[in-house]
């Protein structure tokens, strides 16, 4: 793996670190521990993705890491585990089709091949930071939602 592909990676991490923080502080509002443990919390996360990512990609060990990941976090808010489970499971269906849905896109705009969307670094790059935009879009929404009751998944009854 290259250092640019290494660095757009890192970046894309990043960002899914980010989307974690908001989507879990949207849906799971109340923590049980302080901002700095969470944020700890949150960067040995990120940490983490990014050396399984870097050392050893694979497209479906990294989804069950992932998840491991998303429930040791999730245990520092109050919630029922169920809803702990099925908010982590929504999470990662929304940055997996997020990014199926963005390589269609640049597909069809392209004509390329997905394989060369892959692997040329400037539609990598496009790609992820659109993907991770979408996830993110779609989270400030359900959580301005939730928080004008507005919601339209009614997980609430969860809790």
């Amino acid at each position: 793996m290259n250092n640019s592909r290494i660095l757009i990676d890192t970046v894309g991490l990043f960002l899914e670190t980010a989307i974690t923080y908001y989507y879990m502080r949207a849906l799971l509002k109340d923590c049980k521990v302080n901002k700095e443990i969470e944020l700890l919390s949150y960067f040995i996360m990120m940490s983490l993705t990014i050396i399984t990512t870097i050392y050893y990609k694979n497209t479906i060990v990294f989804p069950i890491i992932y998840f491991i990941l998303l429930m040791f976090i999730s245990m520092l808010y109050k919630g029922k585990l169920l809803l702990k489970i099925i908010l982590n499971l929504i999470l990662i269906i929304f940055l997996v089709s997020a990014e199926v849905i963005v390589i269609a896109i640049l597909v069809a705009l392209t004509g390329e091949n997905p394989q060369f969307i892959l692997n040329n670094i400037i539609y990598y790059l496009q790609g992820l930071l659109v993907s991770k935009l979408l996830v993110l879009i779609i989270v400030k929404i359900y959580e301005y939602r939730r928080n004008n009751n507005y919601s339209l998944i009614y997980l609430d009854r969860l809790y």
